[in-house]
């Protein structure tokens, strides 16, 4: 605080002598220390005088090699940090990636999952619909044969003496084709003859007037059996 705003010389600056003429080559420090060789004249103050001596040193001892140093460091330090930046970057877009496929995956197989509970409820309900056509199939069958007192679809019955038929003849008679199909499916011999010697489709023919008779007669042609 005492000598706050004087240009207060150190003993070390009084110490060196007279002001020496400045440096040919314009050395900074050379300057610095000429100025500060006479005490008259000398206007710099000692903090000053040695922040200034102390830049100067700083950058004197700062060779050209250690400039390029110190610019490799720093491009080496920003490099890293972008490879940094690239991997962090890069981890994170693996990681999408990876939740996109799990994602993907996850609804391929709920689609899978859902078409093949979709497809179990379709081949159940077919299953069902095939076993109540069958059960259908089987009531007719046996309402046809209660009516016409026939025990199974092979079954021959007497109507006079020497009369006989069978359930397919009594279908062709009656001019059903439906249960003649039926009859056929369910294990009836459209290869047996009657006690005239006809068969089935035989009897159909002789039956059929102006194609009355002609369903019978293609489904006994097409029909499978024995």
């Amino acid at each position: 605080r005492l000598f706050a705003g004087r240009p207060l010389r150190s003993a070390r600056c009084a110490a060196r002598g007279p002001r020496a003429p400045a440096s040919a080559g314009g050395d900074p420090m050379a300057d610095i220390l000429n100025a500060c060789r006479d005490p008259a004249t000398c206007t710099v103050p000692v903090i000053n005088c040695c922040e200034e001596l102390s830049a100067v040193v700083g950058r004197e001892q700062r060779s050209p090699d250690s400039e390029q140093l110190h610019v490799e460091a720093r491009h080496t330090q920003a490099t890293r940090n972008v490879v940094d930046v690239e991997a962090e970057e890069a981890y994170f877009r693996r990681l999408e990636a990876a939740s996109r496929l799990a994602r993907e995956e996850e609804r391929r197989q709920e689609k899978e999952e859902k078409e093949r509970t979709q497809q179990e409820k379709k081949e159940q309900a077919e299953r069902l619909e095939a076993k109540e056509a069958a059960r259908k199939e089987r009531d007719l069958v046996a309402a046809f044969l209660r009516v016409h007192e026939y025990d199974h679809v092979n079954a021959k019955k007497r109507i006079r003496w020497f009369k006989y038929r069978y359930p397919l003849h009594e279908a062709v008679e009656t001019n059903d084709p439906t249960v003649v199909a039926l009859l056929l499916r369910a294990g009836a011999e459209k290869g047996l003859k009657d006690s005239s010697g006809r068969t089935p489709a035989a009897l159909a023919l002789k039956k059929d007037k102006n194609g009355s008779h002609e369903q019978v007669l293609e489904v006994l042609k097409l029909q499978p059996g024995n």
